[in-house]
């Protein structure tokens, strides 16, 4: 179950943790994100607004609050397809906040504004299914102005030149947002970069936990009869020590 959190931070609940899961047991990864972030900041107002790598970077924090620092995952191989086991801190992986809001780019006689992504922006490209598409909608959305040869032009006129420039200066700009793992393959000597995505990974640990908790939640239902708010409502160590005599009396 998740550690506890330090003292000067109030720590989700158990119910308001599973209440969390079922939210978001049906959600979009990004809508996911976004139940995670208002977990993480209850307070806040304009989540969505958040550049992704602010989003990350708390989604980073509520990792170490709720399950530790440690993170271990896996990806495969994509030259021999083998399991590669990886284990790292949360602050391997923490990266410089953003330093501005906007980006300016030039290529040749395009110039160009634009913003950092947001939620907002993955929320609307959710239903485009060709990644290349969904790419250069994404970039679209974040371009405040526009300019060729002095003239304004629509962000649909940019040129592919000038958009992958946007494109690289965003993830400059912001690099929290993408995080790659340098990964080396046991069996077949390769080498890699591989993205972590941590919304998915916190959601992962969150799933487990949740599944866990309602396992015990029905044993200690069927065993004693009590509510799902009686048996969250106890410690997790008196919990533990009731799950015990359930197991030694089967």
């Amino acid at each position: 179950m998740p550690t506890t959190m330090p003292a000067t931070m109030a720590a989700p609940g158990e119910a308001a943790m599973l209440d969390l899961w079922e939210a978001g047991s049906g959600a979009s990864l990004t809508r996911r994100g976004l139940h995670l972030l208002a977990a993480a900041l209850p307070d806040t107002h304009g989540l969505a607004n958040l550049s992704i790598g602010a989003r990350d970077a708390e989604l980073l924090a509520l990792h170490d609050r709720l399950f530790g620092p440690a993170i271990a995952c896996r990806t495969d191989c994509a030259a021999c397809g083998a399991p590669i086991e990886l284990a790292f801190a949360t602050d391997d992986i923490r990266a410089d906040a953003a330093l501005r809001d906007t980006v300016d780019v030039v290529v040749g006689d395009t110039r160009i504004r634009a913003r950092l992504l947001d939620s907002r922006d993955l929320l609307a490209i959710e239903a485009e299914s060709d990644p290349t598409t969904a790419e250069r909608r994404l970039l679209e959305r974040c371009i405040v102005t526009a300019e060729h040869a002095g003239t304004p032009v629509a962000p649909a006129e940019v040129p592919a030149a000038a958009m992958d420039a946007v494109g690289a200066a965003l993830a400059a700009a912001d690099p929290q947002a993408e995080i790659l793992l340098d990964i080396a393959c046991a069996d077949c000597a390769a080498t890699a970069l591989a993205p972590f995505d941590i919304v998915g990974h916190v959601w992962a640990r969150l799933d487990h936990w949740a599944r866990a908790m309602l396992g015990a939640v029905d044993s200690l239902a069927r065993s004693y009869g009590w509510s799902e708010a009686a048996i969250l409502a106890l410690g997790p160590v008196r919990r533990q020590a009731y799950l015990d005599r359930i197991a030694g009396a089967a």
